[in-house]
């Protein structure tokens, strides 16, 4: 069970990810801020390390970096079977979802020691061109 702490200023902890020994699972947590109840939950290999959520300029499409890069809609109950992007034997670090366009950009950090790489892919998720960045990048803003 997943303990769902409503503190006085109005915020919410929870444990956003958790190991069970007996399954040997990553359990992420799908929370309801309206109804303050958490609605779904997410099972991992204890292999994974899903990280860098973003949702689309919409907010209906969820995007995440588990080795590869994976899209589901946020309505969906199952994790998705194929990737969206695949790993490319890299250190994906970062993931920024363009709201307007709905590129999607991935952050490349290479060894976390000299410059990395940023991917963009279309909304289709094919690739567009890359170019390299600082070292460890792994945030996105995006100004209209």
């Amino acid at each position: 069970e997943i303990e769902v702490t409503h503190n006085q200023d109005g915020t919410v902890t929870l444990t956003p990810h958790m190991h069970t020994e007996e399954e040997g699972l990553l359990i992420t947590p799908v929370y309801d801020a309206a109804t303050r109840t958490v609605e779904h939950c997410f099972s991992f290999g204890t292999e994974d390390t899903p990280s860098a959520l973003e949702l689309n300029g919409a907010g209906d499409m969820l995007y995440f970096v588990n080795g590869a890069v994976w899209r589901m809609d946020v309505t969906d109950s199952e994790l998705p079977d194929e990737p969206f992007v695949e790993d490319r034997q890299t250190k994906y670090y970062g993931l920024g979802i363009d709201p307007v366009t709905g590129e999607v950009y991935v952050a490349d950090a290479v060894d976390y020691q000299q410059p990395g790489k940023i991917y963009r892919y279309s909304a289709e998720g094919e690739l567009q061109d890359s170019f390299t960045v600082g070292v460890s990048p792994g945030e996105f803003c995006f100004k209209y």
